[in-house]
């Protein structure tokens, strides 16, 4: 969760660049955004999680569980500008 939020301050502040999009910052609040963020990070983090300690379990290097948890966060708040803007694209042509 951690790992989150500094790199979605780190966008938002310009410091990094988000993956696959040339927009600085971050993506705009809107209702639909809204849910899509709810919907992203909860699922982000079940994935980081128990697909960190299933992983961790599968390969018997417990350790390994904190790294996949860092790489999918790291990740998937780098991604989320991209699919946002994509998804609020898809949105509002519609």
């Amino acid at each position: 969760m951690e790992t989150m939020v500094a790199v979605g301050a780190a966008i938002r502040g310009g410091w990094i660049r988000p993956l696959w999009t040339e927009t600085l910052g971050w993506v705009a609040v809107t209702p639909s955004l809204i849910v899509l963020r709810l919907f992203y990070y909860n699922l982000s983090l079940a994935v980081g999680v128990f697909g960190g300690v299933a992983l961790a379990d599968a390969v018997r290097i417990a350790p390994l569980s904190l790294v996949a948890a860092f790489a999918v966060a790291l990740g998937t708040t780098l991604a989320f500008p991209r699919i946002a803007e994509s998804i609020y694209a898809v949105l509002r042509d519609a």
